[in-house]
């Protein structure tokens, strides 16, 4: 297998220049000493990219070998250490994605089971018991993308399916208050139920293309409002722009949504 690269750029002028000061990962000699003669584990669509810190540090997950480490930059991505607590490299759950908040904590996310599940941390050396951010009964995930902000809210927007159902829906998950003891997580489906953003999988694209489901995201407002944008598919039987233009479902004709979560 040829050798792979991850390489940190870095602007420090508002994007008019860029370097590239480091190499964050590389395959199959890794960058880290403490993963031995294991590469560092990453691809085009994982969660292992940098998160930045208040203190304007960043933090990055380093998988390989069976295990997933913390490492910490402090001289604006130039080298990523990985953080020992005890003689022992900080060792930390094997999420699918990680998330900072203003204050600093530490947001863990995995795709398990149909659910997506969230552990949170003051400070990356223990972690909480895993809060479900997906709605009751949705036990199917499509792709998801996850947003935190202010400390204590984070959100998941996710495509989902229930028991029995051929058809698949767009939803938002939110909470306020994830570092407490025990969270409340909101969820909604952002469609119509009559009107599915994915009709029975007869749009996906063949084998090998790349498909759209990428463009799901998720952000937090400033006033705190959980946002997610999502594609809806066309229906054989849709008319309306774009799919009455000859665009047909298996065509992929699309129509692209931004859905928000209002708070009760």
């Amino acid at each position: 297998m040829p050798g792979l690269i991850r390489v940190c750029s870095r602007s420090l002028d508002g994007g008019s220049t860029w370097s590239a000061p480091s190499i964050l990962f590389s395959y199959p000699i890794p960058q880290h000493a403490e993963c031995g003669s294991h590469g560092e584990e990453f691809g085009a669509d994982d969660g292992t990219y940098p998160q930045a810190m208040p203190d304007g540090a960043l933090v990055v997950m380093v998988i390989c070998g069976g295990h997933t480490f913390l490492a910490r930059s402090t001289d604006e991505g130039s080298t990523w250490p990985i953080i020992h607590v005890g003689g022992k490299p900080l060792e930390i759950p094997a999420f699918d994605e990680l998330r900072t908040d203003s204050a600093g904590n530490l947001y863990g996310f995995k795709a398990s089971g149909g659910r997506v599940l969230m552990r949170v941390s003051r400070t990356g050396v223990s972690w909480s018991a895993p809060i479900r951010m997906t709605a009751p009964g949705v036990t199917e995930l499509d792709a998801w993308n996850p947003a935190v902000r202010a400390p204590g809210t984070a959100a998941v927007s996710y495509y989902g399916k229930r028991p029995g159902q051929a058809n698949t829906d767009g939803y938002l998950s939110a909470t306020r208050n994830a570092l407490a003891r025990a969270p409340l997580v909101w969820s909604s489906m952002v469609n119509d139920p009559r009107t599915p953003m994915l009709n029975d999988g007869s749009s996906r694209p063949p084998p090998g293309d790349v498909g759209y489901l990428d463009f799901n995201g998720s952000d937090i407002g400033a006033d705190g409002t959980a946002w997610g944008s999502f594609i809806q598919d066309c229906a054989a039987s849709d008319v309306a722009p774009p799919c009455g233009d000859g665009h047909t479902h298996a065509q992929y004709g699309v129509r692209g949504f931004a859905g928000r979560l209002v708070w009760p």
